[in-house]
């Protein structure tokens, strides 16, 4: 605990940098980092330089791949334009993937603020998906802080409903950030065994009552079960080098709640 916890300490204190710290990512040190995070949640800040303040929406993302490549490889990228190719009974329909956070002109110093890997729509709902990828070795904390981040610091930074906006949805319209990932991957594992860390329980229960403060609802969590990765992707050649993704197979998708 003393080794994690002074590393910890040289963290600078907000969340956009506490989000990308490395050690957020290990499963061994998800328990002790959610402690410190929860003694220390008050004292940790916002910053909103370099976030994106319109123009979310992009007109190129229309669910093809350049790929040079084996075109039916399967990757978290191509994965998520195959899901924005069809809906999906939790979710309702993929509206975009990869929406981007970040200010484009920054100039020295550029902030990187990561992207919503799917933003889907269902009814009044809007969901803020992070999607982690099969086999993945991240821990679910990562994923959680993750999705926190990018929900709440929209509303935090009052571009939220600049986004709603951009893809014709009203002010009323409610926020669901939601994790995906599979039940190969260290996060599916957490998620099925949830009750193993009590820690990160606490925070999760602290970041909810955040989002909650703005209207935001708790944080979801999907499961892909039983999916055969092999030739589960299928591309068929729209022009030149770009390939429309689809999936191969159906899809289970199975929502925990934790």
């Amino acid at each position: 605990m003393k080794s994690i916890e002074k590393d910890f300490n040289e963290v600078t204190k907000n969340w956009h940098n506490i989000y990308q710290w490395t050690k957020c990512t290990k499963i061994s040190y998800t328990e002790e980092i959610s402690q410190l995070l929860l003694k220390q949640f008050d004292l940790i800040k916002w910053t909103g330089d370099g976030l994106r303040k319109n123009k979310f929406k992009q007109d190129l993302h229309i669910g093809y791949c350049q790929i040079d490549k084996d075109p039916n490889q399967f990757m978290e990228k191509r994965f998520c334009r195959a899901l924005f190719n069809i809906s999906l009974e939790h979710f309702g329909k993929i509206i975009d993937y990869e929406v981007p956070l970040t200010e484009p002109k920054q100039g020295q110093g550029k902030k990187n603020h990561g992207d919503i890997d799917l933003l889907s729509q269902k009814e009044n709902s809007l969901f803020f998906i992070e999607v982690k990828k099969h086999k993945s070795a991240e821990s679910l904390l990562k994923a959680i802080l993750e999705i926190f981040v990018y929900t709440y610091r929209l509303h935090h930074f009052k571009m939220i409903n600049s986004l709603k906006l951009d893809y014709g949805c009203s002010e009323s319209t409610t926020i669901v950030p939601a994790v995906l990932t599979f039940s190969d991957s260290r996060s599916g594992n957490q998620i099925k065994e949830f009750y193993k860390y009590p820690e990160l329980q606490n925070l999760l229960k602290r970041i909810n009552a955040e989002l909650n403060k703005e209207g935001i609802k708790n944080i979801e969590f999907y499961v892909v079960e039983e999916f055969i990765i092999e030739k589960a992707l299928v591309s068929s050649l729209i022009r030149n080098k770009d390939y429309k993704i689809e999936l191969s197979k159906p899809i289970s998708i199975k929502k925990y709640n934790i």
